[in-house]
């Protein structure tokens, strides 16, 4: 075999490895298994855990209104039209609190939370999420951002910032997968479901910023009741 030959097939193997290694991972995420360590190589296992969590998700008949429903289409605009009607907006509801001897942020806690958002806190915010979930519509997920850190942290940080200073996010970082989640196991009525929203990786390092400064004064402001 030709020296040239030898390192093209070197080339090639390792290119190969790495294709089934993300391969690995991608179903290892859609399995959602958590007992596997991140060397196991079982793709197999994976690909039947992710398939009959997918099989066990689906929704091949619904109850509404009395009326069961197996076609997809029919499914769809049943549970559209469902969850639309559920959350329309409504009237707002106006309490009287101004009895209640409730407890109130500081001065300095009140400054503490309307401080300017610090590249620092957007790294530990993004550390503390986890690296392989909800990866969005995008498919990027935190891991992803996470390595490729040196590239776009000035701008993903950049962008955070800017959002807590003009209140916006552009329509497209608010783009969010909503899904059905059974509330117990062979459901058929379509109340029994209830939806989630899997939101994308800069929306979720945004609530988690605003979580982790919220957790420094509601420990003093609820009671342990």
């Amino acid at each position: 075999m030709l020296e040239t030959d030898w390192f093209r097939k070197e080339a090639i193997q390792a290119q190969l490895w790495l294709w089934m290694l993300r391969n690995e991972r991608y179903w290892r995420q859609l399995s959602r298994c958590k007992i596997i360590k991140e060397g196991d190589r079982n793709t197999k296992f994976f690909h039947l855990k992710a398939s009959f969590r997918r099989q066990r998700k689906s929704i091949d008949k619904l109850l509404v209104d009395g009326v069961e429903l197996s076609d997809p289409e029919e499914i769809k605009i049943a549970i559209r039209s469902y969850f639309k009607e559920l959350y329309k907006k409504k009237g707002p509801s106006c309490f009287d609190i101004s009895d209640l001897d409730l407890p109130r942020l500081s001065p300095n806690e009140a400054m503490m939370l309307e401080l300017p958002v610090t590249e620092q806190e957007i790294k530990e915010a993004l550390l503390d999420c986890s690296p392989s979930k909800a990866p969005g519509y995008d498919g990027f997920n935190m891991k992803c951002i996470r390595e490729v850190w040196p590239i776009v942290g000035e701008d993903f940080s950049s962008y955070i910032q800017q959002f807590f200073q003009s209140c916006k996010l552009h329509p497209s970082f608010n783009m969010t997968w909503v899904a059905l989640i059974p509330k117990k196991s062979g459901v058929i009525a379509i109340s029994e479901y209830r939806p989630i929203s899997m939101v994308g990786s800069l929306y979720k390092v945004i609530a988690k910023i605003l979580s982790a400064r919220l957790k420094k004064v509601l420990p003093r402001l609820i009671g342990s009741t």
